[in-house]
Parts: C-alpha cells; structure tokens; sequence
C-alpha cells in the first residue's frame, strides 16, 4: 500500500470511495470537512493500493493546541480510518503501522484516533480497533452516548410517558424544517446560557451553511406553541443513525414536555423511514472522566442504550520502533 498526503484534487475520489465505503458517514465527506476553510492544519492520507487506486481515507489534522500532534479528525465527532473492506486483519495492521511511520517522518509525535462507533458502521469494521492495540496505542478519552435499537427498542419509562401524555394535551404543535434553523438557534443559545453557561460549538453561520450543503442529512424539528417554538432538536441523518446533534427547551417548553414530544415523534420517523438507530447523544465533560447522569438517564429513559464513543493516542516513536511494536508478542 502507498500512502500520501491528501490533494484538492483528491476531493470527488474521496467522496465517492466514503459514500460506498463500510464505515463513512457524510462528516468524512470533503464536502463536510471544507466547511472549517482554514480553521484547521489539514494532515489527511490517501491509502492507495499497488494500482494507485485509492482503498481508504484517513481524515485529520494537526492538533490546534500541539501542531506536533494530529488528530483524526479535531474537527468532526469520530474520524478514523474509512475503508471499502479491503483493510482486514493484518492488512489494517500494516496500514496503520505505515501512517504511523508517515507522521513520525512529518516530524509528528503522536496519532490521536477518534474511532467510528459500531452503530454508525454498515458492516462491522472494528480491524483499526485491534490494530491500535497491535501499536500499543492507549484509550484517552471515552464518552457514553444512548442510543435507541429501532428494532428492538426498550420500553421508555413511566416518567416519558407522562411527559409525553402531558404535551400531546399541551396544544403543541411539531414543525420541522431548516428554515427554522434562526429561531432554534436563538432557543439553544439561551438555554446553553442559562443553564450551563456555555454555548453552541457551531455558530448560526456554520449551521446554516452545513445544512445548505447537506439538506438531506440536516434536519430542524421544533415544538411551537402557538407562535412560539419551545423546544427543539437539529437532527444529524447518516445512512442508518438519526443523532440529534442539538436540543433546546426554555421554561415553558420544560413544564409541558415539549421536548418529549419532539423526540418522540423524530424517534417514530426515524423507524418509519428505515433508520437503524436512534443516537440521543453523549452526556459526558471533562474529556468524559465526568458523566451528567440525570442528563444521561433522561436520555435512556426513551428506551435507550449505551454506545461508547472512543479515542485512542499513538505514540509515534520512529519507524523502527514501530515495526518492534507491531510484532510484538503477549
């Protein structure tokens, strides 16, 4: 296998091998990545096998806190190394091994791995895992996320149900649709303020770019009450996960249920429509040492379990010491 630095031109061979591969979503996608324009030191690899036709594609960046660290990908929730099932077993392993080497040339220290949860995979693809392991590479960071099995979903508790029997008699009313994108912003911004002093990782200009590029894996839904939206969700569609990405509800909207009743009814399209998974998002701080167990059990409480989100560092020690590492024996 040959590996080399990615090239703008390299942008529609990209796509196209992420929208067949076994393990890509659209945030892989160039389309996806560009959006940040020069926000991050671009570090991505294209594998190519002895044709020079391109097999995989690792997304990633130099580390904007270490430039001698890069990170697959800072700019995306999981990143990885995404493939067409042509890097199994010990393939993987000697690809893996190869961008190690790659790096450590670069002048790299260090290979942080943000791996592609299983839900998120169309097949199985867990060999960059095991090869990880193979390079001594350790887990840095882990965040739990619940999600939803639309096949065989959990019954939600008691609590949501009457949440929700008390919204469907609130006179609420769900609209969805990326042209509220400015209002559910406005809700989100003040509610994150309000109530954990914080704000959106995305500002309205990016939210609304994004779902200019990907109208069809963006989706607003929000819970008017009258003329006014109470609560909401920004929903993230890859080919078998609905994520919500965001979700707001100010005082009114608490005291009706407003947000169970937007979940609900996304969770109910998100069957109907031949989704696999419904991901209601990690609840975790502190690069996950702490978890927000009343957030997290609100969550679980629509029928949900828990899927780790993984991220793995590499210690890049040289081309020789690598190729002792990955030999090594138990």
């Amino acid at each position: 296998m040959k590996i080399r630095r990615f090239q703008k031109k390299d942008s529609g061979a990209w796509d196209r091998l992420v929208e067949s591969s076994w393990n890509g979503t659209f945030l892989h996608t160039r389309r996806y990545l560009s959006y940040h324009g020069n926000r991050f030191q671009d570090a991505s690899l294209v594998i190519e096998n002895e044709q020079g036709r391109p097999v995989a594609v690792l997304p990633a960046a130099a580390d904007p806190h270490d430039p001698q660290s890069v990170i697959s990908h800072p700019g995306i929730t999981y990143g990885g190394m995404v493939h067409q099932g042509g890097l199994r077993g010990e393939d993987m392993v000697g690809v893996l091994q190869q961008v190690c080497e790659h790096y450590s040339k670069a002048g790299c220290n260090s290979l942080t791995y943000k791996a592609v949860p299983v839900c998120y995979q169309r097949i199985p693809a867990g060999d960059d895992r095991y090869a990880i392991f193979r390079l001594n590479g350790r887990l840095i960071r882990c965040e739990l996320s619940a999600v939803i099995d639309l096949s065989s979903r959990s019954q939600p508790s008691g609590r949501r149900k009457r949440c929700l029997a008390k919204a469907a008699g609130s006179g609420l009313e769900i609209i969805s649709g990326n042209k509220l994108l400015p209002d559910f912003w406005r809700l989100l911004r003040e509610t994150l303020r309000q109530r954990h002093n914080a704000s959106p990782v995305h500002s309205l200009t990016d939210i609304t770019k994004l779902s200019k590029l990907f109208p069809e894996n963006m989706e607003c839904v929000v819970a008017a009450q009258g003329s006014k939206l109470v609560a909401g969700a920004l929903l993230y569609k890859t080919h078998s996960v609905i994520r919500t990405q965001y979700m707001a509800s100010d005082e009114n909207g608490r005291k009706t249920g407003a947000l169970d009743l937007v979940l609900e009814h996304s969770i109910q399209r998100a069957k109907e429509t031949g989704f696999s998974y419904f991901d209601l998002g990690t609840s975790n701080m502190e690069q996950g040492r702490v978890l927000n167990q009343n957030l997290y059990q609100f969550k679980m409480e629509f029928g949900a379990g828990g899927v780790a989100f993984e991220q793995f560092r590499i210690i890049l020690q040289g081309t020789d010491k690598t190729k002792e590492l990955t030999n090594t024996k138990k």
